[in-house]
């Protein structure tokens, strides 16, 4: 067995609720990634299988998606994406699987999950984890991070993505499940937070899901001092440094839209100004992200990441809460705000203890960070230990999943 199982080659999939990550183990160079949807534009009669991108017009986009609320529930949307993501450039027959699921995932779900492993597609064998364990794998070997979060027997995973941010302590590489936290607040309640802003202020755009995230990914950005900002978003005129001017796109020239330049209006050919549907952000480009923060201020009724911090170490041990809060490691995609990691460092270094040492790590890619991590723990010369492979599965079924991947 042991010399098949190195016969094999190992797929590494990130399978997250937004995007999907993967590639092959030992092979940096390989990563792929694909929509975790299927998109059906306006007035088209074709599915885009997460590739909406390569869509002629991108008006009116309907997604489905098989996740909600962070969790996989429509598994026929599922393989149909993994079988366009994968497609022929792999045979389960002669490949192993590393795969991602959420944190706390139901048991009714894993049993799914795992029948579509073994027996739907075939693969070999398979290792269970979740995206924080794989970031933590890779920030210990992760020399940018420094010496002292590798060396530390405590770390603090900040998982902000799509669906709802976690944050997660460690303890000699094993999670405190008593200690995780969660925030329903993830890239998706933004971008249905700015969709209904817009709609309330301006244009009409609660159809226009995939416009109105790029326009978010481009202009929104953390406030290091929100309310005085936002004080300065009343004035008028140049004075304001906050509010932009975005052309929304027409769907012949161009599809994403710009950010108009005040100086430099488009003009036609006898000079005059050309008439554009112009979108103008405020204090939205502030106001958004700030939910990460301050949730109530969207009606959920949670604290903001910052203070889930503090909750999430004050449930662990007391000799504890100096490693944990010199050691936070932040990934996900709601991390590549600007100003993101300096304004979470000011949040949490005012609740904490001066006695105690606040380090912040945000990685330069934090969406793939857990990938990365995926591709270094299935290349330890143990991998086969911590795998159940399709004869196991087969002689001892799901049980035996449940077992093996517990923590």
């Amino acid at each position: 067995i042991g010399f098949a199982m190195c016969a094999l080659k190992t797929i590494v999939v990130d399978n997250g609720s937004d995007r999907i990550k993967w590639g092959y183990a030992g092979q940096p160079n390989s990563l792929q990634t694909i929509g975790n949807y299927i998109a059906k534009p306006k007035g088209e009669k074709r599915n885009y299988v997460g590739n909406v991108e390569s869509a002629k017009s991108k008006f009116g986009i309907f997604f489905r998606r098989p996740f909600d609320r962070g969790y996989p529930i429509n598994w026929d949307a599922e393989k149909e994406i993994w079988d366009e993501a994968f497609g022929a450039s792999i045979v389960p027959s002669e490949t192993q699987i590393l795969l991602t699921e959420p944190l706390f995932n139901p048991e009714s779900v894993k049993k799914v999950q795992n029948e579509m492993i073994f027996e739907d597609y075939g693969f070999q064998a398979m290792h269970l984890t979740s995206a924080p364990v794989l970031s933590l794998f890779n920030g210990k070997t992760d020399q940018n991070l420094g010496e002292g979060f590798a060396d530390s027997p405590c770390q603090l995973i900040v998982d902000s993505g799509y669906s709802f941010t976690h944050v997660v302590p460690f303890f000699d590489g094993q999670k405190i499940n008593h200690g995780i936290k969660r925030i329903n607040v993830g890239g998706k309640t933004l971008t249905n937070a700015l969709k209904e802003a817009i709609s309330f202020r301006q244009w009409n755009v609660m159809e226009e899901t995939y416009l109105v995230n790029l326009i978010k990914e481009k202009l929104c950005y953390v406030s290091l001092n929100f309310l005085e900002e936002l004080e300065g978003c009343r004035v008028k005129g140049p004075k304001n440094k906050v509010a932009v001017e975005y052309v929304l796109p027409d769907y012949i020239n161009h599809h994403e839209g710009y950010v108009l330049d005040r100086n430099n209006h488009p003009v036609d050919a006898e000079g005059k100004k050309i008439d554009l549907q112009v979108l103008k952000m405020n204090n939205e480009r502030i106001t958004i992200p700030e939910l990460l923060f301050n949730p109530s201020y969207t009606g959920v009724p949670q604290a903001g990441i910052a203070e889930t911090i503090v909750q999430s170490v004050e449930s662990c041990h007391n000799d504890m809460h100096g490693p944990l809060y010199a050691n936070i490691l932040v990934t996900g995609g709601c991390s590549l705000f600007p100003g993101f990691k300096d304004r979470l460092y000011q949040e949490v270094r005012r609740l904490v203890p001066q006695q105690y040492e606040v380090n912040i790590h945000v990685p330069q890619d934090p969406t793939t960070y857990a990938w990365q991590g995926g591709c270094k723990f299935s290349s330890q010369p143990d991998w086969k230990k911590h795998v159940v492979t399709k004869a196991e599965y087969q002689e001892k079924g799901h049980l035996l999943c449940s077992r093996r991947f517990f923590n």
